[in-house]
Parts: C-alpha cells; sequence; structure tokens
C-alpha cells in the first residue's frame, strides 16, 4: 500500500508575520509535514471592483488530502486576509521516501 494522498496547498498573505503564523499554526497542530515561505510575490488581482496588486509571501503546505478540512479550517481562523486563496494540489508523483516522511509527520 503506497503513502495517503499527498497534496501541497497553497495561500498568500501580505506579511511575514502572518505568513510565519500560519506555518506555526499548521505545524503546531501536525497538519503540515513542511511549510516553506516564499518572498517577493507581486500579485495583480480585481477585489471590490478595483484593480489591485501587492507584494505577498507565498505559504506553501504540504499535508494529506484527507487533512484538508481541518487544515483550512486552522488557517482561516489566522488568516489575515478576509478571503484568501486557499488551494489544494494533488501531488501526482513523488519521490516515495519523501512522501513516506510527509504522511509520517501528519496526524
Amino acid at each position: 500500500m503506497g503513502s495517503p494522498a499527498v497534496v501541497l496547498v497553497l495561500t498568500t498573505t501580505s506579511s511575514l508575520k502572518n505568513a510565519r503564523k500560519i506555518a506555526s499554526t499548521v505545524q503546531k497542530l501536525r497538519l503540515s509535514a513542511c511549510v516553506s515561505v516564499s518572498p517577493g510575490w507581486e500579485s495583480h488581482y480585481e477585489w471590490e471592483g478595483k484593480h489591485c496588486s501587492s507584494r505577498e509571501f507565498l505559504v506553501l503546505i504540504k499535508s494529506r488530502k484527507s487533512l484538508f478540512p481541518e487544515l483550512s479550517k486552522a488557517i482561516l481562523k489566522v488568516h489575515a486576509y478576509k478571503v484568501p486563496e486557499l488551494i489544494a494540489l494533488p501531488v501526482t508523483a513523488g519521490h516515495k521516501p519523501y512522501l513516506d516522511w510527509v504522511t509520517a509527520q501528519t496526524k
């Protein structure tokens, strides 16, 4: 039997402080095996009828698909945005020892 379905969950936020809060929260709850924070993203979007652009931090969360509902709730409690990007991408292939590690590190 292989590893349970692993997902890469993405969200963006406006500050390093909030990105770290998200990372810390999901790690403490064992909802992620690893969280990577990448600075320097620039997003362009329409919000409430206005064109906007902003500097953001990309937060990449490695987890299990089965944990996504609980992971989402935990992120939404600490996220700074009213309507944050919160999507899960399926991992369709990967280095088996790494995928096994993700599984072992999450509850």
